[in-house]
């Protein structure tokens, strides 16, 4: 697919190798300061940022010595629904 295809559906994805899931969030680095933030995905995409799904963005760690700054609201849309009680009921207990 190409990106004006991505483009005229609105979604972005995830720019780690093989993902594919869809952009969450935002990462922007400033080296000077050190410090990397996590931001909402808004806007139109910026060549200076990288977009996450938002489990690359949970599990992204900065370097030793940076500053990693999560701003995501916490309202952020989930990108799949919580199982209800009776599907995690259902799952068969491991022994």
């Amino acid at each position: 697919m190409t990106d004006s295809v991505h483009d005229m559906h609105g979604s972005r994805h995830c720019v780690r190798p093989g993902c594919g899931a869809i952009a969450e969030s935002t990462l922007t680095y400033h080296y000077a300061s050190r410090t990397a933030w996590l931001d909402d995905l808004d806007g139109d995409p910026e060549p200076a940022t990288y977009e996450l799904c938002t489990q690359h963005a949970d599990r992204f760690t900065v370097p030793l010595g940076w500053n990693r700054e999560d701003r995501r609201t916490s309202d952020a849309p989930l990108p799949y629904p919580l199982p209800t009680r009776e599907e995690l009921l259902d799952i068969p207990l491991a022994v």
